[in-house]
């Protein structure tokens, strides 16, 4: 990956063995809040002071930083800054405060949803095994949220299907997102878009007066055929993305329409 150093981003120059993004550090934060708390101790309240806390460590920590080396207080104010938006919308909302709460909200990622929730959520339902849930966003990207965390539960039964994994995008709506007046169920319209878009994927016969496809080396286990199927559903995601290239609807429709089209199998998935 090549890429750039960020506070949100990598923290190893160009992603090399053992590096990470915030999708992994997301994770190891929620496991390391999940394991400090018992079962009825886990809400939203608990959670942002988890965030609060942590940030506060990493202020502790670049506050020590010593020595002339400018690598250690750069390295110590990456880890410091990942948090900082977060802390800024936590804080307010540890202390019950609705207005600053809803103002640092709002100005989180300049007010647009994004998929944030979805980089945690699947820890939260590994911590209910067989037992859907439902998890906390904002707007749509709240309830992809939810249903993120609530196909992992599902998913550890031990009679899991696709079939059942999928059923919590109709079956789980604790919060009546179906009923929600003119619009109905936002997400429910992207686990269908990604249905019809498997659909029309699996049944595409390329052109036979077109020069076959060159099929890259990390496909070259695939026929023509199936390549061919393959880069169809890759373009109809194309022409579905949003303009946020991390907007939670394009997240949530290639994660539907990966394992859909994959049948489930984890490696091809993913």
């Amino acid at each position: 990956m090549v890429r750039e150093v960020s506070a949100e981003g990598i923290w190893k120059s160009n992603l090399p063995a053992g590096g990470t993004t915030d999708d992994t550090r997301w994770k190891a934060l929620t496991i390391d809040f999940l394991r400090e708390q018992s079962r009825g101790e886990v809400t939203a309240t608990a959670f942002a002071q988890h965030i609060v806390d942590r940030y506060q460590a990493r202020i502790d920590d670049l506050k020590a930083t010593e020595g002339f080396d400018p690598k250690p207080y750069e390295q110590n104010l990456m880890k410091m800054a990942w948090l900082q938006k977060w802390a800024l919308v936590a804080q307010p909302y540890t202390q019950n405060d609705l207005p600053a709460y809803a103002q640092a909200l709002s100005k989180f990622y300049g007010g647009e949803m994004t998929c944030a929730g979805m980089l945690y959520a699947p820890m939260l339902g590994a911590v209910h095994p067989g037992d859907p849930i439902s998890g906390y966003d904002l707007g749509y990207a709240r309830d992809m949220t939810g249903l993120v965390s609530s196909m992992t539960a599902a998913a550890f039964a031990t009679d899991a299907t696709g079939e059942t994994v999928t059923r919590v995008n109709r079956t789980v709506d604790p919060e009546a997102f179906f009923e929600s007046c003119l619009i109905g169920r936002s997400a429910y319209r992207f686990y269908q878009h990604a249905r019809h878009l498997v659909a029309d994927a699996r049944a595409f016969e390329p052109d036979p007066d077109q020069p076959p496809v060159e099929i890259p080396t990390a496909y070259a286990h695939l026929s023509e055929l199936e390549y061919a199927k393959l880069k169809n559903a890759f373009d109809r995601l194309d022409e579905a993305n949003e303009d946020v290239a991390f907007h939670p609807g394009e997240i949530y429709l290639i994660l539907l329409t990966a394992m859909l089209y994959l049948n489930f199998e984890f490696e091809p998935t993913m």
